[in-house]
This record gives C-alpha cells, sequence and structure tokens, in this order.
C-alpha cells in the first residue's frame, strides 16, 4: 500500500513532501533485501526499515548508478583503501604504497580524491582499473558502501 500522496508516511514514520512522480521504493538503490529468516524488503537510508517495494517513493530516492559520472568511493567520502599484504597492488605499485602499523594502505591525496582516479569520458575512472587493489574490486555498485560514499559526498539524499 502506497502512502498517500498529499501526505505521505515514509517507512521510517514520518512525515516528508510528496515523491518523485511515479517512483517506488522498489526502484531506488537505498532498497535492498535482508533480515534473519527468509529476506525482507528493507530500506539502507532508513536504518534498516522494513519497506514495501511498491511504496511511492521518499524525497531519497535515487534511482539506478553509473559509477562513471560518480566516483564517490574514490572520492572524499572514505579516507584510505586498505590492501591485504599480498594484494597485487601492493607487489606492481610499492612506490605507491604506505605502510600504517603494518598494513598497506593506499591513501587519498590532499584534494580527497584516490591518486588513481582519472577524468574519463565526461566522468571519472581508474587509471589503473585493470590492477586496482582487491578492496577496490570488490566494491560493489549500489551496495550499502557505494551508496554510503554517495551520501558522504553529497550525490544522494
Amino acid at each position: 500500500m502506497a502512502p498517500a500522496a498529499g501526505n505521505p508516511l515514509w517507512p521510517e514514520g514520518r512525515p516528508g513532501p510528496p515523491p518523485p512522480e511515479g517512483a517506488v521504493c522498489g526502484g531506488c538503490v537505498w532498497a535492498y533485501d535482508g533480515g534473519r529468516g527468509p529476506a525482507v524488503p528493507r530500506c539502507r537510508r532508513f536504518g534498516g526499515a522494513r519497506l514495501d517495494r511498491g511504496w511511492a517513493a521518499c524525497p531519497a530516492f535515487t534511482p539506478a548508478l553509473d559509477c562513471a559520472p560518480c566516483g564517490a568511493c574514490c572520492r572524499e567520502a572514505f579516507d584510505v583503501v586498505e590492501m591485504g599484504v599480498r594484494d597485487g597492488f601492493v607487489r606492481r605499485y610499492p612506490e605507491m604504497v604506505v605502510w600504517v602499523e603494518g598494513r598497506a594502505t593506499l591513501p587519498r591525496g590532499a584534494d580527497g580524491r584516490c591518486p588513481l582516479l582519472v577524468p574519463r569520458d565526461g566522468g571519472t575512472g581508474c587509471g589503473r582499473y585493470e590492477g586496482r587493489p582487491k578492496t577496490c574490486r570488490e566494491f560493489e555498485m549500489g551496495s550499502g558502501n557505494c551508496v554510503e560514499a554517495r551520501r558522504r559526498v553529497g550525490l544522494t539524499p
């Protein structure tokens, strides 16, 4: 059941402004299936609150993602990329690795960006994509970490 259009109550229980026209919770990157036992539709933006994928979307609605114009995970959202000592990046690019208390790291530059981030086709991309750290290879578009990175840099409400 969708909240009333004039005075909607969102999954977290607080009133908010009308949703984007025609958007529903199920089409938002904040929606995921989780919980113990059978998976239940939930909202990352509102602390894992249960939702109905057919509900009218809230003001935090964010449609499908595209990494190229975003790059939030490679920008100021996170301070450093941590790597295991056996990560191929550590062997391939030892001059870029900074060791901190026995941990291999790829720190951000003074501007908060990953030193591997380069302009590409109207967006950004990894200058060492094929040899990027395992942490970066395992970072999934649309995951909780992805959406949190977007929120931290102001791309997602």
